[in-house]
């Protein structure tokens, strides 16, 4: 039974491909026919035109893959884990967080960070660390580091400033009318 399953497949896939075969020879005939009755310049202009618009669909194609496997790519739960407790640490509170959990989240970014993100939490560590810089220097720092951890999660930040995440953080709460 295995023999004879196997067997046509063989036999149906050599049919499938003869009758690709055949389709493609028939296409090829009747296109060159078609062209046989152009003036040579109107062959010429037909096959420019022909392969400039397979050229741009090909640019689009490769264009909205590349955009669609930016963010199809599943995000590690580490890394998730990482940037959450970031912002939990950073932004949702109003005094610094302890060492302890300062050096578990630099331990966690090192691994999982992209060196945008990694590059950024370095000059925010710096400014954290510094005992002159005000708590909003801290709070606007840390904001261009969410806006560094966006970007390596695949989201725009065309629009976004880090200033625009750091009052959405800072109002949790939603106006009463």
């Amino acid at each position: 039974m295995k023999n004879l399953n196997t067997f046509l497949r063989i036999v149906l896939s050599l049919a499938f491909l003869g009758l690709v075969g055949w389709g493609i020879y028939w296409s090829v005939r009747s296109i060159s026919r078609m062209y046989q009755q152009f003036t040579p310049m109107w062959a010429a202009g037909m096959t420019l035109g022909s392969l400039v618009l397979i050229l741009c669909t090909l640019i689009l194609a490769y264009a909205i893959n590349r955009a669609a496997g930016k963010r199809s790519k599943p995000i590690p739960a580490e890394k998730a884990r990482a940037y959450q407790l970031f912002v939990e640490m950073w932004l949702s509170r109003n005094r610094k967080p302890s060492r302890e959990k300062q050096h578990k989240l630099a331990q966690m970014l090192a691994l999982w960070a992209d060196d945008g993100v990694i590059e950024a939490y370095m000059l925010f560590q710096e400014l954290a660390s510094d005992p002159e810089s005000s708590w909003d220097d801290i709070h606007d720092m840390a904001g261009e580091v969410v806006l560094a951890m966006r970007t390596d999660l695949g989201f725009s930040t065309i629009t976004i400033t880090s200033d625009d995440l750091t009052e959405m953080q800072a109002s949790r709460s939603l106006p009463e009318d």
